[in-house]
């Protein structure tokens, strides 16, 4: 699942010391809240890192390549569910968590390992 959108909001979150980048698709299809640590936060370009930032994402099940991406992270899919009509799909990420909500159907199963990367568009 690839696709081009916006940093809608950053939220940082207490105690765990973690911030949620909440991303929408340009077409507001596809919604991403994004647990991200502190500490790798703090290696990403301040200038690019702040809401209304054009950003692109690939959630694959495939390898992504490191050197290509400003954040990569990868995890396991753990629930896959239907609420309002849409599908939310959440990702365990080493204990973070990545929630997907999308009306597209991508040919993911339980405990998928998935990738996801993520660059900010200039």
């Amino acid at each position: 699942m690839e696709f081009k959108g916006i940093l809608e909001r950053i939220e940082p979150r207490s105690p765990e010391r973690v911030t949620a980048l909440i991303i929408r698709s340009i077409d507001k299809r596809i919604e991403m809240e994004l647990e991200v640590p502190n500490a790798v936060l703090n290696l990403l370009d301040k200038a690019k890192l702040k809401e209304g930032a054009k950003v692109s994402v690939n959630i694959s099940k495939k390898g992504l390549k490191a050197d290509e991406w400003e954040l990569l992270m990868n995890g396991n899919l753990y629930l896959a569910k239907e609420s309002e009509g849409v599908r939310v799909y959440f990702v365990s990420l080493g204990g973070l968590r990545c929630r997907i909500r999308s009306a597209r159907k991508p040919r993911w199963k339980l405990m998928d390992k998935l990738y996801v990367g993520l660059n900010f568009i200039e």
